[in-house]
């Protein structure tokens, strides 16, 4: 798992710096729009071995662009861990807002509230899924491909309260790389 955090972050990084031959292309963002992405991701909360777990992240994200500045749309992002016959699988289900300082540039602020949820599958009779309250915020810049394509890198927090008896309050980090469309 170190050689993906290696791999996921050189690449976000080597992106972010062959971004600036492309900012003086105008960002457009009209009307509908979708993004689509994965990543890693970290359990910034410690188990109960007082380990941190590092997984694999994915999310889909669709909604309007109420001006070049203000974009609003729902996001589901899940957060995925297996080892020893155990899979735990965390995420968020909820409206995002995401707001760029630039009309014209890629940089944007996100956040969100909505449903958090913790499901832990072992094959045993506690196994299930628990919800809650869930907020993300998140920061991120698009590269424009084409007219109306973007190259999505971004940096998301997930906070979940999602207690119960053998489950507890949450924190995720997550960088990812994905596509969206205006």
């Amino acid at each position: 798992m170190r050689c993906l955090k290696t791999v996921v972050l050189s690449l976000v990084v080597g992106l972010a710096f062959m971004a600036s031959p492309l900012e003086a292309q105008d960002a457009v963002r009209d009307g509908f729009w979708g993004s689509v992405g994965g990543g890693v991701g970290f359990n910034l909360t410690e188990n109960s071995e007082g380990e941190r777990l590092t997984g694999f992240t994915a999310f889909a994200r669709a909604g309007w662009a109420l001006s070049p500045k203000w974009v609003v749309g729902g996001d589901v992002i899940g957060w995925f861990y297996s080892e020893g016959g155990v899979d735990l699988t965390r995420g968020f289900v909820g409206g995002t807002v995401l707001f760029y300082p630039s009309a014209t540039g890629g940089f944007y602020f996100k956040g969100g509230i909505g449903g958090a949820f913790s499901r832990v599958s072992a094959n045993v009779a506690s196994d299930g899924t628990t919800w809650g309250l869930g907020t993300t915020l998140g920061l991120g810049y698009d590269i424009r491909l084409t007219d109306g394509l973007y190259l999505a890198l971004g940096a998301d927090w997930l906070f979940q309260d999602v207690s119960s008896q053998t489950q507890s309050n949450n924190q995720l980090g997550m960088l990812t790389l994905g596509l969206t469309f205006f």
